[in-house]
């Protein structure tokens, strides 16, 4: 699908692919995206609403390959707390921190998959 968009034309900076099962998967994806010199092209993972135990996996897939810059996740970090707030089951800052917590989260797991150091957190031991 990647081929056949970019042969039409299509040539995003970011890719946003769904969730992959295999690191070898992930690589084929960033050898498809940068192809024919797009060196400077990047993949996000993307989250689809997805249950966390499920995107913690892509995440962990994706992080440490090259060419994957990060993830767009919304539904699964904002849904369920929104819907609490609505339904009277959470104040406004309830629903403000969980859906922090939840960003925060999946943003620690890729990072400690990625090998990257996350702000205010102590960075991988050697």
């Amino acid at each position: 699908m990647i081929a056949d968009n970019q042969a039409a034309g299509v040539e995003p900076a970011i890719w946003k692919v769904e969730g992959l099962e295999t690191a070898d998967a992930a690589r084929a994806v960033v050898d498809q995206i940068r192809a024919d010199g797009r060196d400077h092209v990047d993949a996000i993972v993307l989250g689809r609403d997805a249950p966390a135990a499920r995107l913690n996996h892509w995440l962990a897939v994706a992080a440490p390959i090259d060419g994957f810059v990060g993830f767009a996740i919304g539904r699964s970090i904002w849904e369920e707390p929104i819907a609490g707030y609505h339904q009277g089951n959470a104040d406004r800052e309830q629903a403000v921190a969980q859906i922090a917590e939840r960003y925060l989260g999946f943003a620690r797991r890729y990072c400690a998959a990625s090998g990257a150091v996350v702000a205010g957190e102590p960075g991988p031991r050697a």
